[in-house]
């Protein structure tokens, strides 16, 4: 009996472990019935709700564009009301603080997935245009996932900590959703970044690596407590708009380890999901 326990025990922990080796930290849908608020609703553990700012830095409600399922019901965050991409625009964006001491962005990841979908407006995105930006309240150590040139993907983190660039992932067709994924596993010594894409008819397919120099991040470093996650554009301070539409925006971690960055097949998961909402 004692030795059903114990195995019992054993168990219960083994899955716990599991459960606690990666943590999806945030998931935005969009899909609140009430088109008219100017917040979203986070589906991650910890409720970090968006409000959501037009260009001048008045709440908005931005929710109202077509969701990438295409069913009713199914909606996104609508900044084609921006000027531009990058540098060249002004336009909305979401934001929210997060907490961060006592919690995992105090502690660190040692490896990320950041997944999403996007519908520019222009076919070509460029010019350091935000998809997602989390901003430490310190100095240092921001995390930027946004457009450049040619219609590639870029991972930075910090201003002098580049991870290299994807093949182009944007406009093949006007109009056209696209799914994208970036990852990152300290773990490795090298080509420890990851970008993938792919489309509402198209599977994901990796479409670049590059190497980002550091043993974890920590957004909340340094006494920081209140990391700011934002959705297009750079907030108050920064504009640097996404010009059209994303959707089903979701962050995932790992304190220790490597589960925290997604392979292929989980990815294909998670884009599959989307369009079946």
């Amino acid at each position: 009996m004692k030795s059903r326990r114990i195995l019992s025990i054993l168990a219960a922990f083994a899955s716990w472990s599991a459960v606690q080796a990666q943590e999806e930290l945030l998931h935005y849908s969009f899909n609140d019935p009430n088109l008219q608020t100017t917040t979203a609703a986070d589906a991650g553990p910890d409720g970090h709700g968006l409000t959501m700012y037009s260009a001048d830095g008045e709440p908005a409600a931005l929710q109202t564009g077509p969701g990438v399922s295409g069913k009713e019901g199914d909606h996104a965050f609508n900044n084609s009301g921006a000027t531009g991409m990058g540098r060249n625009g002004q336009g909305g964006w979401a934001e929210t603080a997060i907490q961060g001491e006592g919690t995992i962005w105090q502690r660190g990841l040692t490896s990320f997935t950041v997944t999403g979908w996007f519908q520019p407006t222009e076919s070509q995105p460029s010019d350091t245009a935000r998809i997602v930006y989390i901003q430490p309240s310190l100095e240092g150590n921001a995390l930027t996932v946004w457009a450049v040139g040619g219609g590639r993907l870029e991972l930075r983190i910090d201003k002098q900590k580049d991870g290299g660039q994807s093949e182009p992932v944007f406009g093949r067709k006007p109009g056209e959703w696209n799914f994208f994924a970036v990852t990152f596993d300290a773990t490795k010594g090298s080509d420890n970044v990851r970008y993938y894409a792919g489309t509402e008819s198209s599977s994901v397919r990796e479409v670049g690596e590059g190497t980002l120099a550091i043993e974890r991040w920590t957004p909340a470093r340094g006494g920081s407590r209140t990391p700011i996650f934002v959705i297009g554009s750079g907030g108050r301070e920064i504009q640097r708009p996404f010009q059209g539409h994303m959707d089903e925006i979701r962050f995932f971690g790992a304190e220790a380890g490597s589960d925290g960055a997604f392979d292929q097949e989980k990815l294909e998961e998670i884009r599959s999901e989307a369009l079946a909402r």
